[in-house]
């Protein structure tokens, strides 16, 4: 067969994932943040997670931090995915697309976990940060989920259903470390399994809407209204 015909993906079903890795000094203050913060959330989030801590304000202080995770919020939604706000996004008289709305910490230790959860009703995109992990390496502390998959607080993506015969991918799971920073659309499903033993990890979500100033740029555009 000819390479010129040759199959392709054209490409891939389903929200889309994008991790990237914070420099040190963010991930330094972020985890300052956190040994810092007081004002639990547990009661309004949906977490197994006893420690579950308000971020918000401590980030939004924070301009070094604040305006770096603002600039991978928007790198997101110009280049990875835009939804339905195409045009307005790359009409090139924004100065953001995104502004955070929510930022809270969870301290996840030994058979604490997030159940399977989206945040549709609560933002458009969504960022979850690792800034301190400490895994218990003992073997004997590791108890087996299905297929066998170790519990080390995978996170897990899932969309979709089972495909007859195992066609297609519903599920992607990945083991976090220290700096990793995903961001997905709100209304991806995800969740994390638990750690074991004398296990510790930070972990960091933010919650970001499209801005108002997108999402009325996009209204006229869409009806053929071009002026500003």
């Amino acid at each position: 067969m000819s390479s010129q015909n040759k199959l392709r993906v054209i490409d891939n079903f389903g929200p889309r994932v994008a991790r990237v890795k914070l420099d040190d000094s963010i991930v330094s203050m972020l985890q300052s943040m956190c040994t810092s913060a007081e004002e639990s959330m547990t009661d309004r989030l949906v977490g197994f997670i006893r420690e579950e801590i308000n971020l918000y304000d401590q980030i939004v202080a924070n301009k070094i931090v604040h305006d770096k995770l603002l600039e991978y919020m928007n790198e997101y939604v110009y280049d990875i995915d835009t939804g339905i706000w195409n045009e307005a996004i790359h009409s090139g008289s924004l100065p953001t697309a995104v502004e955070m709305l929510s930022a809270w910490y969870n301290k996840q230790v030994a058979g604490e976990h997030n159940p399977p959860h989206h945040h549709n009703f609560s933002a458009d995109v969504v960022c979850v940060i690792f800034t301190d992990i400490k895994l218990d390496n003992d073997e004997s502390k590791y108890y087996n989920v299905a297929g066998g998959e170790k519990q080390r607080g995978q996170l897990n993506f899932t969309y979709g259903e089972n495909e007859k015969n195992g066609f297609g991918t519903m599920k992607i799971s990945v083991e976090p470390e220290v700096g990793d920073m995903y961001i997905f659309p709100a209304s991806l499903t995800h969740y994390t399994t638990p750690v074991v033993g004398n296990s510790e990890r930070y972990s960091i979500a933010c919650n970001y809407n499209i801005t108002n100033l997108v999402k009325r740029l996009q209204r006229k555009l869409s009806k053929g209204d071009h002026g500003f």
